[in-house]
């Protein structure tokens, strides 16, 4: 992978969680449940803390024993 992919799925990691993490804040929740878009699976988010720091990340997909082992998406803030 170069360092141009490598800028790109950070970019798609910041703009996911930023975007989720205005939602929840907006919505008032501490977690959230969303498809990943990288591999369909289960994207997790939590809010923690007083200053609401974000934890995300990929379990995959459970009805997809190919897709199990996640994609590796993640973020803490």
């Amino acid at each position: 992978m170069n360092s141009e992919e490598q800028l790109q799925r950070i970019g798609e990691v910041l703009t996911t969680a930023l975007q989720h993490k205005r939602e929840m804040i907006a919505a008032s929740e501490r977690q959230r449940i969303a498809e990943c878009p990288r591999c369909g699976g289960s994207l997790r988010f939590a809010l923690v803390g007083p200053k609401n720091h974000l934890r995300m990340f990929c379990r995959g997909n459970p009805t997809d024993p190919e897709n199990m082992p996640h994609c590796g998406m993640s973020l803490i803030e």
